[in-house]
């Protein structure tokens, strides 16, 4: 059996291949077929981890499993054949889980044996909660891509809200996940720390900015108060947000592949 840095190597490896794939053909068993190693190598990598380190959290574990939930997302969207958009959202999905996994590969931060305080359920559920929301945010970004393009050839054309309901649908149950999330971290920290929020910790406070810009996201909809174009471009820049606020955090120095 391989090791687990080993199996998310494959894993990035398979999701690298299969980005050409939906710019080739649109037949949805083919595509699901596609992405289904590169997800069975990441949950490999996964479970290799959890094993080493349970019943504690494995450190810098979301790095490696939000691919592999942005992984079973995208096969989610692959099969939404009615949705004439979802072929375009599922490319930008595999351009986005492709830089996603690269990144986790590069740049990865030391892995070694937790501390105590990570033997907690909410310590399992904010990290597996955590990274679902970030897969739900990234899809919500594809639809918002793929209604823009669809209107691409003329910048008069009106955006309707059905043309972003897919980006709407996907962004606010992952706001729910994040938010189960957020509450799962601080009873962690409460229970470990004495303190729901620990402030001087960036990734904690990126999480919250996270959680403003999706509840702004939901406000803009709700309200209608900014045109469908305007929410559309809102909803895309969740993904670059996601990366810079959410990803590179868990990050590590530049290293070469082997």
């Amino acid at each position: 059996m391989p090791t687990a840095q080993i199996a998310f190597k494959l894993a990035a490896l398979l999701y690298l291949v299969v980005i050409p794939l939906p710019f080739l053909t649109s037949n949805r068993k083919i595509l699901i077929c596609g992405l289904l190693p590169g997800v069975c190598f990441n949950a490999m990598a996964i479970f290799l981890r959890y094993e080493l380190a349970w019943p504690m959290v494995p450190m810098y574990i979301s790095p490696v499993m939000f691919p592999f939930f942005l992984g079973l997302l995208s096969m989610c969207v692959a099969l939404n054949k009615k949705d004439d958009q979802s072929l375009t959202a599922l490319k930008v999905c595999l351009v986005l889980l492709g830089i996603f996994s690269l990144s986790a590969v590069l740049f990865p931060k030391d892995f070694y044996m937790p501390y105590w305080k990570f033997n907690s359920l909410f310590a399992h559920a904010f990290m597996a909660m955590g990274a679902l929301g970030k897969g739900f945010f990234i899809v919500s970004s594809a639809y918002a891509v793929a209604a823009l393009v669809k209107h691409r050839g003329n910048q008069r054309a009106e955006l309707y809200g059905a043309d972003i309901a897919g980006s709407f649908f996907w962004g606010a149950t992952g706001y729910a996940v994040w938010t189960v999330s957020m509450f799962c971290g601080e009873m962690w920290s409460y229970l470990g720390w004495g303190t729901p929020v620990v402030w001087d910790d960036a990734a904690i406070l990126t999480t919250m900015a996270t959680w403003f810009f999706y509840t702004c996201f939901l406000h803009l909809h709700l309200t209608g108060t900014w045109s469908v174009r305007a929410r559309a471009w809102y909803a895309a820049a969740g993904a670059p947000m996601i990366y810079i606020f959410n990803a590179i955090p868990d990050f590590g120095p530049y290293r070469a592949l082997f």
